[in-house]
C-alpha cells in the first residue's frame, strides 16, 4: 500500500499533535479543569488512533515474511500497550459512571483513568521507533531466526480449533457463573433482591415444619408453591446448610447451567464451536435474560428445565428422558408447568409406541395435577363469573394502553429472532411448538382482555429459549452480523451486572402489581437496608405475640427471622395510623403493632387537634357508626430505628359506655 510508506510519519505526527493538544489543555484551560479534561482525553485518542494505524500498516507489510523475533516485535508490543492502556481507561470510566459518558472527550474522569491512558505513551514511542527503523532498513531488523507472526497465529488458531465440545461447555459454564457471581461477591453478607428473602424464609419454614405439599406463607398469603425449589434448600437446611448460603450460590450456578445448555443446543444445530460460543455470550450478557436471576429463582429453574428438554429433543433423546425433564419442569415453576402440560399432550399424541405414550400420559397427568394444585383447586374455582367479569385461574385482566406499549417494546427486542426463519425447518418440531406457545402467551394481553398472569415472564422465557436458535439463524444469514451483534451485546450488556446504575439503561415494565417488581431488569443489590433494625423488629414481634401490621416492602425482611409468621399482616404500603385503626376495627382487635417509616405519634397529635380530619379519613371505609373516637386511641413508640419505627396501637375502653353499664 502506498500509505504504508508514511507509517513512521503517521506515528510521529500522532505524538506531536497529541502533545500539542495536551499542552493547549494544560495552559489554556488551567482555570477550567472540566474543559481541560476533555481536551486531554481527545489528545489520548489522537495518540491512540495514529499509533494503532501506524502499527497496523507496519505489521501488514511484514507479518507473513519476517521472523517474529525482530523489530516487528516492538511494533506488536507497542500496539498492545497502546490498545490496552486506552481501552482499559475507557472501560474503567464506563464502569465507574455506569456508562453515563461519551467515550471521545469524556473518558478521562479522574486520576486513575488518566494514569491508565498515560501508559499508552510508552507504546506510542515504541511504535514510532520500530516503524522508523523498519522504514529506513526496508525490512525489520532480525534478532534471531524464528517463525513468522502469520505461522504463529495459524498454530494458535489450530490449537483453539482442536478444543473439544466438553471444554467449551466448561468455559461456557464458568463464563455464566463468573458474571452472575460478581454481584453476590459485591454484597457478600446480604442476599440479592427482594424475592430472594422469601425463598430463604420459606426454606427455613420448611426446615422447621417439612411438608411434601409445600403450602407456606408467601408475601403474607398462604400459597401452594412449586415444590422443587422449596424441597432442595429446605432439605439442605435440615442437613445444616442454611438457605441463606444456598441462595448466594444458586443464581451463579443457574446462569452457568443456562449458558452451557444454550451452547449445547447451538452446537447441536450448527456443528460450529464459534457459533455455539456466540450463543452463550448472547445469553449471559443480555440484561433481559440475566435479570431473571435477580429474584425469579423458580422462573430460572423452570426455564433451565425447558432448555434441557429442547436440547434432548434436538438430540433425539429417549422418551423417558424427555418426559422426566417435563415432570421436573412442572414441579419447578407454574408457567413451566403450563408448557410442560401442553408438550406432554403433544408428545403423547405424536408418539407411536405404547410405552412412550404411557410415559407422556404420566407426565401429562402430573403436570395437570401440579397446575390444579398451584391454582388452589378445589378450594378455588378454575373459572367463575364475578362482578368485574370472568375469572380464570392464572389469568388477569390487562389494560390495553399498558399492554400495547409493553408488547411493542418487547417485540422490538425480539426482532433479531426473525433470523430463525431460514432454519425453521431444521429445528425440532417440539422446539417450534414451544416457541409458538410462548409467543402466543406473550401476545395474548393485546388480543384478549383475559390473558395469562405477568406478560413479562412469558417474554423473558421466550427470549431465553429462542437465543440459541437466533444465534444459529444469524450465522446462517451472515457470520459477520452475528459477530457484530455479539460484540454490541457484550460491551453494552456488561453495564448491567458490573456497574452501579447501568440497569437504568435497560429498564422496561415501569409498572407492576407490586412496587418491588417494577422496572425490569432490576438492580443487582440487596433489599435489606439495615439488618439491625430488621433483627430488632423481628425479636419484638416474636416476644409480643400481637398482630403486627407492616408494609409489603418489609414483609420478606421480617419473614427471614420469624418462622411461619401468621401474626404478621402485610399491607400494600407502610401502615399509617388511619389504616391501622381501620384494620383493628374491621378485625375486632383491641391492640396491635405497627412497623412503619411513618411517624404515627405525630399523626395522633394532629388528629386530636382536629378530630374532623380524623373522622373524614376513617368514615369512608367504615361508616360513621363504626368510627372509634380519637380519644380512645393510644399510640406508644416502642422502637425507633434508622429505617423503621415500631408503635403499639391500642383502642381503649369507652369510658362513657362503662359508666352507663355501672
Amino acid at each position: 500500500m502506498f500509505i504504508s510508506r508514511f507509517r513512521a510519519l503517521i506515528a510521529v505526527l500522532s505524538i506531536v499533535v497529541s502533545l500539542a493538544v495536551f499542552l493547549l489543555a494544560s495552559f489554556y484551560y488551567r482555570s477550567y479543569p472540566d474543559g481541560g479534561l476533555k481536551l486531554v482525553d481527545i489528545s489520548f485518542w489522537i495518540l491512540f488512533l495514529g499509533s494503532v494505524a501506524a502499527g497496523l500498516l507496519d505489521i501488514s507489510l511484514f507479518w507473513r515474511k519476517s521472523p517474529l523475533l525482530s523489530t516487528i516485535l516492538f511494533t506488536i508490543l507497542g500496539m498492545s500497550i497502546v490498545i490496552i492502556a486506552r481501552v482499559s481507561s475507557a472501560i474503567y470510566s464506563l464502569l465507574k459512571t455506569s456508562f453515563y459518558i461519551q467515550l471521545i472527550g469524556g473518558s478521562i474522569i479522574d486520576e486513575a483513568s488518566y494514569k491508565l491512558a498515560s501508559i499508552g505513551i510508552l507504546g506510542s514511542f515504541m511504535i514510532a521507533a520500530s516503524t522508523a527503523m523498519n522504514t529506513v532498513q526496508g525490512e525489520p531488523v532480525v534478532f534471531r531466526e524464528s517463525p513468522t507472526l502469520h505461522s504463529l497465529l495459524t498454530c494458535v488458531a489450530r490449537a483453539l480449533g482442536n478444543i473439544g465440545p466438553r471444554m467449551l461447555y466448561i468455559i461456557s459454564f464458568i463464563m455464566g457463573f463468573a458474571v452472575r457471581l460478581y454481584p453476590e461477591l459485591k454484597y457478600l453478607d446480604l442476599p440479592i433482591s427482594w424475592d430472594t428473602l422469601e425463598y430463604i424464609s420459606v426454606a427455613r419454614d420448611f426446615a422447621e415444619k417439612p411438608k411434601i405439599l409445600t403450602t407456606y406463607l408467601w408475601l403474607g398469603w398462604w400459597r401452594n408453591l412449586p415444590p422443587l425449589l422449596t424441597w432442595i434448600p429446605g432439605l439442605l437446611a435440615l442437613a445444616g446448610i442454611d438457605s441463606w448460603m444456598f441462595f448466594k450460590i444458586y443464581p451463579p450456578i443457574s446462569i452457568g447451567v443456562m449458558s452451557m445448555i444454550t451452547m449445547a443446543i447451538a452446537y447441536r444445530l450448527s456443528n460450529s464451536k464459534w457459533i455455539a460460543l456466540a450463543s452463550s455470550l448472547l445469553m449471559v450478557f443480555n440484561p433481559y435474560i440475566l435479570g431473571q436471576s435477580q429474584q425469579w429463582h423458580r422462573h430460572v429453574l423452570g426455564v433451565i428445565m425447558l432448555l434441557a428438554y429442547l436440547y434432548l429433543c434436538e438430540r433425539r433423546a429417549r422418551p423417558i428422558h424427555r418426559a422426566s425433564i417435563l415432570i421436573i419442569a412442572a414441579l419447578s415453576y407454574e408457567p413451566a408447568a403450563v408448557i410442560a402440560l401442553l408438550l406432554s399432550i403433544a408428545e403423547a399424541v405424536m408418539s407411536r409406541g405404547r410405552g412412550s405414550r404411557g410415559i407422556f400420559a404420566l407426565s401429562t397427568a402430573i403436570s395437570l395435577v401440579a397446575l390444579l394444585w398451584y391454582t388452589g383447586f378445589p378450594q378455588r374455582p378454575i373459572m367463575a363469573l364475578t362482578s368485574s367479569g370472568v375469572y380464570v385461574a392464572g389469568n388477569i385482566e390487562y389494560r390495553p394502553e399498558s399492554a400495547l406499549s409493553y408488547t411493542i417494546t418487547c417485540m422490538l427486542l425480539l426482532t433479531p429472532s426473525l433470523a430463525i426463519i431460514p432454519i425453521w425447518r431444521r429445528i425440532d418440531w417440539r422446539a417450534r411448538l414451544s416457541i409458538i406457545m410462548l409467543l402466543t402467551a406473550f401476545l395474548l394481553p393485546i388480543l384478549s382482555i383475559i390473558a395469562p398472569v405477568d406478560q413479562h415472564r412469558w417474554f423473558t422465557m421466550l427470549l431465553t429459549l429462542i437465543t440459541p436458535y437466533m444465534a444459529v439463524g444469524l450465522a446462517t444469514l451472515n457470520k459477520r452480523i452475528l459477530t457484530l451483534i455479539v460484540i454490541c451485546v457484550l460491551i453494552l450488556g456488561s453495564a448491567y451486572p458490573f456497574t452501579e446504575q447501568g440497569f437504568t439503561h435497560f429498564r422496561i415494565w415501569p409498572k407492576a402489581s407490586i412496587a418491588p417488581a417494577e422496572g425490569y431488569p432490576w438492580k443487582m443489590e440487596p433489599a435489606i437496608a439495615n439488618i439491625t433494625d430488621i433483627e430488632n423488629a423481628a425479636e419484638i414481634i416474636r416476644t409480643s405475640g400481637d398482630v403486627a401490621l407492616i408494609g409489603l416492602r418489609l414483609y420478606p425482611q421480617l419473614h427471614l427471622y420469624v418462622r411461619n409468621p401468621v401474626n404478621i399482616i402485610a399491607l400494600d404500603k407502610d401502615p399509617t395510623l388511619p389504616t391501622t385503626i381501620r384494620y383493628m376495627i374491621s378485625e375486632n382487635l383491641k391492640r396491635t403493632l405497627a412497623i412503619t417509616t411513618i411517624n404515627m405519634s405525630k399523626q395522633l397529635e394532629e388528629f386530636k387537634e382536629n378530630p374532623d380530619i380524623y373522622n373524614a379519613t376513617i368514615s369512608p371505609q367504615l361508616g360513621k357508626e363504626k368510627i372509634v373516637s380519637i380519644d380512645r386511641i393510644r399510640c406508644e413508640t416502642i422502637y425507633r430505628g434508622d429505617t423503621l419505627d415500631i408503635y403499639f396501637i391500642e383502642i381503649t375502653k369507652d369510658e362513657n359506655e362503662s359508666l352507663e353499664k355501672t
